[in-house]
């Protein structure tokens, strides 16, 4: 008995009368080189890979016309109103936690600054100049207790934080050797 739908096994590929011929064959635009898809993936198919892909496109911007209408497409997925929303707080890959606030002067791609720059920030009643450095006394770069934070330039940083390395050294060699 035959289910609908069904293509016995002797009958999958060139021996399936729908056959059409299996993968269609291309010239990718970037690298030259041949390559094969489904041809579900139609006649569209221009490159490779995805690195070919990202070549070609390097450089190319949206249109404002297209920027207007994505903006107006999706407001209802930005900042408080994103479903996802977890009040605008959370750590990034170097263990840093950011904040969203979206009108600060230095805030990154993501509308987001970190925090322990806000806390020092919000102490100096002033925004940080770029050469201002704050620094976690404890190394522990979550904690942004304010007792725990010191503002520092660059050069002062380097120094501070080659001191603190070689404070560190000492301690341990005195614990290794008693």
């Amino acid at each position: 008995m035959a289910i609908k739908g069904h293509i016995p096994w002797d009958r999958k590929g060139k021996n399936n009368p729908n056959w059409r011929g299996g993968l269609l064959t291309f010239q990718c635009l970037i690298c030259k080189n041949e390559f094969k898809v489904n041809p579900c993936r139609g006649i569209k198919v221009k490159y490779c890979s995805l690195k070919c892909m990202g070549i070609a496109n390097k450089g190319k911007r949206h249109s404002n016309l297209t920027r207007q209408k994505m903006r107006k497409n999706s407001p209802h997925l930005s900042g408080e109103k994103h479903p996802r929303w977890k009040g605008g707080k959370h750590k990034n890959s170097s263990g840093y936690v950011l904040i969203y606030q979206p009108k600060h002067p230095h805030k990154n791609s993501f509308n987001c600054v970190l925090e322990h720059r806000l806390i020092i920030e919000r102490y100096l009643g002033r925004y940080l100049k770029p050469g201002e450095v704050v620094h976690h006394l404890n190394g522990i770069v979550d904690d942004n207790r304010f007792e725990n934070l010191a503002l520092c330039n660059n050069k002062t940083h380097h120094i501070f934080i080659k001191k603190l390395q070689e404070k560190i050294r000492e301690l341990e060699l005195l614990t290794t050797h008693n």
